[in-house]
């Protein structure tokens, strides 16, 4: 049953055939059209996957630029530094509005 259903579909397929009728015969040819059919495949992949890649992600905009504006937004974001980094100290260092926003 299996190996009737296989041949009735090849029967049915073998019309809608893509392929020409001249292969290269020569070793040389088929490495030409073996490396060009890589090359395409390559090339539709990459672009399929930067397509979507474009299409799904959104790149969302903040709207401050300096840590000034993030305290300027009270209550929008929320947000915090690490303990004892380089980001704490240079915050202790400045007597800034921003400094002094900072709970640690």
């Amino acid at each position: 049953m299996y190996q009737k259903n296989i041949s009735e579909t090849l029967l049915i397929l073998k019309p809608y055939s893509q392929g020409g009728v001249h292969h290269p015969s020569f070793i040389s040819g088929r490495t030409m059209v073996s490396t060009w059919w890589l090359f395409c495949t390559v090339i539709v992949g990459t672009y399929c996957g930067n397509l979507v890649a474009f299409l799904t992600v959104t790149k969302v905009t903040m709207p401050f630029q300096t840590l000034q504006g993030l305290v300027d937004l009270k209550g929008t974001y929320k947000w915090g530094i690490l303990g004892q980094t380089a980001h704490e100290n240079s915050f202790m260092v400045r007597n800034l509005r921003v400094g002094s926003s900072v709970h640690m």
